[in-house]
């Protein structure tokens, strides 16, 4: 069977068992996805009196569910450094995790205003209006992450956004979606 052939057939069981084990997966990059798209190991034993990295340190805090410490070292890293985008992924995961959500938007909003946010931004304020209802506002910032170079970002968002037209009624959107996600499968 030709190449077109195979990329053609989105109808029957082998097309969307394919999209459920690559939803599952995805499923899992998306539980395990770490600041930045980058795994961070907890900070080592200090040495000679070395402070361990503040952004390793609330990175940890997050994993741990020391929410309040994570979320005030973010923010102090903010402070002093505005664009550094692993603050700001790590911040906006953490009110994610605490149901901050309007806060959650309301610093997404403000990191993209100033240019200075990645695709991870616009993916992480996507979730928070998928979780308030906003459904609509939510596609659009999946579809704008879609479009990031890191490919675990790309592929959650596409998920995200064929998961939220499934659930609307929109399958034949749905599935161009998830025709996407198995293309760049095949082509890897």
């Amino acid at each position: 069977m030709s190449r077109k052939r195979e990329r053609g057939d989105r109808e029957g069981w082998p097309y969307w068992s394919r999209a459920i084990l690559l939803g599952i997966l995805l499923g899992s990059l998306a539980a395990g996805a770490e600041i930045s798209g980058q795994t961070v190991d907890p900070p080592a034993p200090s040495q000679g009196g070395a402070e361990p990295d503040p952004l390793t340190t609330a990175t940890t805090e997050l994993k741990q569910g020391k929410y309040s410490a994570a979320l005030a070292r973010f923010r102090t890293l903010l402070q002093q450094n505005p664009g550094e985008e692993r603050a700001q992924v790590g911040l906006l995961r953490g009110l994610l995790e605490t149901g901050g959500y309007a806060e959650a938007e309301r610093e997404a909003r403000r990191f993209l205003r100033r240019r200075e946010a990645s695709a991870e931004v616009h993916w992480l304020l996507g979730e928070a209006l998928r979780r308030t209802g906003r459904d609509r506002e939510a596609r659009a910032e999946f579809r704008l992450a879609a479009g990031a170079p890191a490919p675990e970002t790309r592929l959650r968002a596409w998920l995200r956004e064929a998961e939220m037209l499934r659930a609307t009624g929109e399958e034949e959107a749905a599935t161009t979606v998830l025709g996407r996600l198995a293309e760049f499968y095949e082509d890897e």
